[in-house]
């Protein structure tokens, strides 16, 4: 599976990347919203795994963005983040977002959601 993994912090990228590659699946990286758009805009993808929280373009922006007509516009979309409420839950779903993990995740949790989308 084809997955991109899209977070400003380093060491998150870093270890959702770790989790995925263990399973055998190709990440590519963005640490920004926009660098993801502009990644996203050449390259098709599997699953898209994006933190909510960004400097610049927030999760909910780079959903809405990637479901305008771009070639990943029907790529499942993950949002990881800190945050759990149930209204940004149900945001989510109106800018075309798949899921929702929740921070701190363990590496099963990651497995579990792409495992998931690849049935």
């Amino acid at each position: 599976m084809h997955v991109f993994a899209v977070d400003d912090s380093e060491v998150l990228l870093e270890y959702t990347s770790c989790v995925l590659e263990s399973e055998g699946h190709a990440v590519c990286r963005a640490t920004s919203g926009e660098e993801a758009l502009s990644v996203a805009a050449s390259e098709r993808f599997d699953l898209i795994l994006s933190d909510f929280n960004m400097v610049g373009m927030d999760g909910f922006q780079l959903a809405a963005a990637l479901r305008s007509g771009s070639a990943n516009a029907e790529t499942p979309i993950i949002l990881i983040t800190g945050e759990d409420s149930e209204s940004l839950k149900t945001t989510s779903r109106r800018y075309g977002v798949n899921g929702w993990i929740s921070k701190p995740f363990r590496p099963c949790q990651v497995i579990e959601i792409v495992q998931r989308f690849v049935s």
